[in-house]
């Protein structure tokens, strides 16, 4: 658990450069949204081996070349991971599962919600920063434990920013794991120049608005083109979303 900025995403590929590279490992990693999926496999090129499944992208060659281990990272939302059988097929394989040496969840928070709509009984649409991120959780998310517990030995890693006890403590049932069974991190943030500023939000879907409130006076005077521009680009993202949901 560490702050945006610390490098949380450097330690699969830490893990990854001391593993003995003759066995071809694969290392999976889990994403709530393709576009994270995407970003990731951008960043590792000429570095690493990467693919991002998608529904569009995944087929039988490249399930062949996940089993025979042509790629070091696999990205993967838990839309393919629950419910293809393409990739049930590759996953429980001999081949694939001697070669998998680290299940990486990103955004492990995530497990919560799926399991708070999991226990509700009905999907439930979850709303992202970005509109591009909107999806459908469907309840049988909530069951990802069942797939996460059928490799041979292979470490876990969650990643999260924050989480509250409570969110903690589901995702450890959720995923049928005791406090006794998991090594917690606690990363401070180490890049000065992001800071997190908590805004109450007066509406949410003109939450954009409330930005506008954040710079001062003088900063307007000084820069009034520039914050005309940003006051006009927060009404038309709030435009934007109020036509989105309408």
């Amino acid at each position: 658990m560490a702050g945006t900025g610390f490098g949380k995403s450097r330690i699969p590929k830490i893990y990854f450069r001391l593993l003995p590279q003759n066995i071809k490992p694969v290392i999976l990693v889990l994403n709530p949204l393709d576009a994270l999926g995407e970003n990731q496999v951008e960043e590792k090129k000429g570095k690493f081996t990467a693919i991002n499944l998608t529904k569009l992208s995944f087929n039988k060659q490249v399930a062949e070349d996940i089993r025979n281990g042509i790629h070091n990272f696999v990205y993967l939302s838990p839309e393919i991971f629950l419910n293809s059988k393409l990739w049930d097929s590759v996953y429980f394989s001999t081949e694939f599962q001697q070669r998998l040496a680290l299940v990486v969840i990103n955004k492990a928070h995530m497990i919560y919600l799926w399991g708070i709509v999991e226990s509700n009984g009905r999907r439930a649409l979850v709303i992202f920063v970005r509109l591009e991120d909107i999806r459908i959780f469907w309840p049988c998310y909530g069951k990802i434990a069942v797939h996460l517990q059928c490799y041979n030995n292979t470490p876990l890693l969650l990643l999260l920013v924050m989480c509250r006890p409570v969110a903690v403590d589901a995702i450890l049932k959720n995923l049928k794991l005791t406090k006794d069974l998991i090594d917690m991190m606690h990363g401070k943030l180490t890049q000065t120049k992001i800071c997190i500023i908590h805004i109450n939000m007066r509406s949410s879907l003109k939450s954009n608005l409330d930005l506008l409130d954040f710079f001062p006076s003088h900063y307007q005077d000084q820069h009034r083109k520039s914050y005309a521009l940003l006051q006009k680009a927060v009404l038309l993202c709030s435009e934007a979303g109020y036509r989105f949901f309408k």
